[in-house]
């Protein structure tokens, strides 16, 4: 019976001991280590995943055999799925055990005996710092400031080139804006004026987008008049069926009544 309604129990109890029983004797001692320091960089990774992942797996079965002894079914209960994510998880990490199992062997033998374990490194001898005598910093501090000359000299050089090379060049854009001048003045009369003069607005008032256009701003306006129209005046609504009362209550407070005159 027991084959027949969940045939995964039987390994599921399997696994549960077996875990539990490698948590207990192997991966918990050496988790003790990584807690302790004494193993470091991607051995304590890889000893905190398998104390993590096993016993995660274990609480898993230990809930899905609580679910069978309340007789809950648990044909597409989530927690199958975390069992079977977690069973891949182990097969991916069979390779690495293997890899391991000779250290980790030696380790425990190790421990057995009472010997103490350590890979963690050393840690280095300070290196003495380099005493420098008071000569020397003066030396080498005379001649940063003589290199620093130097290339002060070098840089005012070129910047008087550089300088005499613009008033060269100002001059010369100079005439040529004189001579500009006198071709665009007619005779005896005064300099006709520029594009940009004639665009000139002057003090103009800062007015909307929508208003700078005369079919833009009424069509707005029209659109606003409308709006008020509507609570001035009732619209006429069309029976398109049979009159079944207000949809939302008649307010006994409102009069839409026009006055007679």
């Amino acid at each position: 019976l027991l084959k027949k309604e969940s045939p995964e129990l039987l390994t599921l109890i399997e696994d549960f001991k077996n875990k539990l029983t490698e948590v207990k004797e192997t991966i918990q001692p050496l988790f003790k280590l990584v807690q302790e320091g004494k193993i470091v960089n991607k051995a304590a990774d890889y000893i905190k995943v398998k104390f993590h992942l096993n016993l995660s797996y274990c609480v898993n079965i230990s809930f899905y055999l609580m679910l069978k002894a309340k007789h809950i079914p648990t044909m597409n209960h989530p927690v199958i799925k975390r069992l079977v994510q977690y069973r891949k998880l182990i097969k991916e990490l069979e390779p690495v055990d293997k890899k391991l199992e000779k250290d980790i062997t030696n380790i425990m033998d190790k421990l057995h005996r009472g010997e103490e374990i350590n890979f963690a490194p050393l840690p280095e001898e300070e290196t003495e710092k380099p005493v420098f005598k008071r000569r020397e910093v003066k030396d080498s501090v005379r001649k940063r400031v003589e290199e620093r000359r130097q290339m002060g000299d070098s840089d005012s050089e070129a910047e008087n080139k550089q300088q005499k090379k613009m008033k060269a060049y100002r001059q010369a854009a100079g005439e040529f804006d004189d001579n500009n001048n006198d071709d665009e003045t007619v005779d005896g009369d005064k300099r006709a004026i520029t594009n940009q003069i004639q665009k000139n607005r002057g003090l103009t008032p800062s007015r909307k987008r929508e208003l700078k256009n005369p079919r833009v701003r009424h069509r707005h306006k029209f659109r606003k008049a409308k709006i008020r129209r509507k609570g001035q005046v009732r619209e006429v609504r069309t029976e398109s069926r049979r009159y079944g009362g207000e949809m939302t209550g008649i307010r006994a407070g409102i009069k839409r009544g026009t006055k007679l005159k």
